[in-house]
């Protein structure tokens, strides 16, 4: 292990990260976002980290989360747990324009829920300008709406339930495919689906720590680990 950390990282590039919120969202399922927060320098050195390995993580200036919805910046979007979301972002912002942002994260709002025709736009201008997508839980509804899935393989959101059968009527021109979590990359964006909240964080660190994930990956730093195996001196792969 100690040989695989040897120098700094030679990370250039940022990775910005626009999180998709179509209110009201399931609390949990916004949790991976802070994977990558919690990947950063400065929560390294908080958290004691050996400072060999503080210097793989991702600097924190090269890293932007910006918390995207139809209701504009200075607004608060609803959660399941009648928690106060904080948007900053609105979808005219150049920051967060197609092809602007390199990862779209779309948590979960209640299932079945069609979001405004906006949001939509929004998702499909993104997964046309090769933005690479990761929907988690019941945030596949949106994707699926917005017509990104539609000849791509999809992972369901249970094994079986009305819920599945739901999309699988909804959406019969998806791919359906009973996994904790899916990649398709038969297209311009990686898109990445994820199963019930359970398997959310499995989603979040696949993407985070698989080599192949071009997001991650051209930042420079070390992928294949997992930030949290590495942590614990495990050597496992996801």
């Amino acid at each position: 292990m100690a040989s695989y950390f040897q120098s700094p990282s030679p990370a250039t590039l940022s990775l910005h990260i626009g999180v998709l919120i179509v209110p009201p969202i399931q609390l949990l399922d916004i949790g991976p976002i802070d994977l990558f927060a919690m990947s950063t320098q400065s929560y390294f050195n908080i958290s004691s980290i050996p400072a060999n390995i503080t210097a793989h993580a991702i600097p924190d200036s090269q890293l932007t989360i910006s918390y995207i919805s139809h209701t504009g910046p200075n607004t608060t979007s609803d959660t399941t747990a009648r928690l106060g979301l904080q948007i900053d972002t609105a979808f005219d912002d150049p920051a967060v324009a197609p092809g602007n942002l390199s990862v779209l994260m779309i948590p979960g709002p209640p299932p079945g829920q069609r979001p405004p025709e906006s949001v939509l736009e929004f998702v499909r201008a993104h997964v046309d300008a090769g933005v690479n997508l990761v929907t988690i839980c019941s945030g596949i509804w949106v994707a699926a709406y917005a017509g990104v899935l539609d000849g791509k393989e999809a992972t369901l959101t249970a094994r079986e339930g009305p819920i599945v059968d739901m999309l699988k009527d909804t959406f019969p021109q998806v791919e359906w495919r009973d996994r904790r979590y899916g990649v398709d990359r038969s297209g311009k964006s990686e898109l990445w689906t994820s199963g019930t909240f359970s398997l959310l964080v499995c989603c979040g660190l696949c993407f985070v720590a698989l080599a192949d994930c071009s997001s991650f990956s051209k930042l420079g730093l070390p992928t294949g680990w997992t930030w949290w195996a590495v942590i614990c001196g495990r050597s496992f792969r996801l």
